[in-house]
């Protein structure tokens, strides 16, 4: 075995661990820190990276849904108002960093092939975890494509976005490039919307009222999740004090 996959058998046996859980969904949402923080897995950074990948993924799934941004609605923007367009990121796209290749660790489990040994990065991989067609995907991205879906996702202007890419890697090509990230992106899904600034524009367009649903709905879950390990602490409570006095 895998020391991921010593870690999860370790994780599913814990008793009180698992009591606290009901939904197997939600059952692993702590492991990523519990690896990170496991005197004996935390030797081993690429177990609690693959963790969190795994998690991001579900996360995907069950993210809120969002029609993604068709090339039609962009080619429908006047070609005057492209310096101002901003973009929005799809509601269950998750941005992730990586130190090790758990990325490549990942995949090879999931296709039931040897996996690579552990290895350090010399530089942090980027990671985008999302939802295209009722199924969570993740693809790395270069060092350039990831500063411009980092800065996007601030809501930066597309003109800025073009010289922020010149300034990366250098101006030749550098629109050019922009622009191949942002088809990219529109062609898997990863964005939800766009619009210009300086023109109002539905919250929703932006994704906000999506990403404020999905908070109070996530929220909602959390309460109830407390509650039932607060009933479920009470009773084990109960049942001691029965048993001492019995």
């Amino acid at each position: 075995k895998t020391a991921y996959e010593i870690l999860t058998c370790d994780w599913s046996s814990g008793r009180v661990l698992f009591r606290s859980q009901r939904s197997a969904r939600w059952f692993g949402r702590h492991l990523p820190v519990f690896a990170s923080e496991h005197p004996t897995y935390a030797k081993h950074p690429e177990i609690a990276e693959i963790a969190e990948l795994e998690k991001a993924l579900a996360d995907a799934f069950d993210g809120p849904d969002a029609e993604p941004l068709g090339i039609e609605a962009l080619a429908a923007m006047p070609p005057e108002s492209w310096p101002k367009l901003v973009f929005t990121p799809h509601p269950t796209a998750i941005r992730l960093t990586f130190k090790t290749n758990a990325a490549d660790i990942w995949s090879a489990l999931k296709t039931e092939t040897a996996p690579p040994e552990p290895k350090h990065l010399a530089d942090p991989q980027a990671i985008v975890v999302w939802r295209q067609d009722f199924m969570s995907r993740f693809r790395p991205l270069p060092p350039e494509e990831a500063m411009m879906w980092d800065e996007a996702a601030k809501s930066v202007r597309f003109r800025v976005l073009c010289e922020m890419v010149a300034t990366f890697a250098g101006e030749d090509d550098a629109e050019l490039r922009a622009a191949s990230y942002l088809e990219g992106w529109i062609e898997t899904g990863m964005l939800a919307g766009c619009g210009r600034t300086g023109f109002p524009v539905p919250p929703d367009d932006y994704g906000i009222g999506m990403r404020l649903q999905a908070q109070k709905e996530k929220d909602r879950r959390e309460k109830k999740e407390r509650e039932e390990q607060s009933e479920e602490h009470t009773s084990e409570l109960q049942s001691h004090v029965r048993i001492s006095y019995a």
